[in-house]
């Protein structure tokens, strides 16, 4: 049972935004505080005691404390399911890890993050055309292995969503709204149109202006 959850990061930060989605999406009761960037508190004492990285998110509950993203979905994910959202067997939990991992291990840092921050935090007059197409070249080789298993799932495990599309998903809305002319991923645009039907992916995840922190 998940009692008296806080969840520490500030709403606009990418990772947090994984955790609050899938928080939401759960039913879950929980109080936001932010932390990082701006908002500060993560280097302070007490925050490195919940986690020493000093990074956002953690999750808090009681006295125990969680900490790096995709643990966090899996936790609240096998805590919370089975009331709105609909409970995965056990293959589906497996595939779902599998990419989980890989977001960690080949998609997100540093290829896609390098991509991301370059693309939304640097001012357009500065942009190189040839530094854009050469991290293009990177990122959508990756970006097609997700698209095969979507031409086949209408979810990152299968057919319904389980705790990698709540990592995924938020990746996926930062680059199509970064590339919003990009042809030849048609599934993965079916896929980012399913998630935004969904109102809580639009408060916790697309309201965002791609550059806020």
């Amino acid at each position: 049972m998940i009692d008296d959850l806080k969840i520490w990061g500030r709403k606009a930060a990418l990772n947090v935004q994984k955790v609050l989605w899938c928080a939401d999406e759960l039913g879950l009761a929980y109080e936001q505080i932010d932390a990082g960037q701006h908002y500060g508190n993560n280097k302070e004492s007490f925050f490195l005691e919940m986690n020493p990285n000093g990074r956002v998110p953690v999750i808090q509950m009681n006295q125990l404390s969680l900490w790096e993203s995709h643990a966090i979905l899996r936790f609240l994910y096998k805590a919370g399911c089975g009331k709105r959202l609909k409970s995965p067997n056990d293959w589906q939990i497996a595939v779902s890890d599998q990419w989980l991992d890989w977001v960690s291990s080949s998609l997100y840092y540093p290829t896609f993050r390098n991509y991301y921050l370059y693309q939304t935090r640097t001012a357009e007059a500065a942009k190189v055309p040839e530094k854009i197409y050469e991290m293009q070249s990177e990122v959508y080789p990756l970006f097609k292995i997700l698209e095969n298993n979507l031409a086949q799932n209408d979810y990152a495990a299968g057919n319904l969503l389980t705790p990698a599309d709540f990592s995924i998903g938020v990746i996926v809305n930062k680059w199509l709204r970064i590339d919003r002319e990009l042809d030849g991923f048609p599934h993965t645009h079916r896929y980012h149109e399913r998630l935004l039907k969904r109102p809580l992916f639009e408060k916790n995840v697309n309201v965002y202006d791609l550059n806020a922190v």
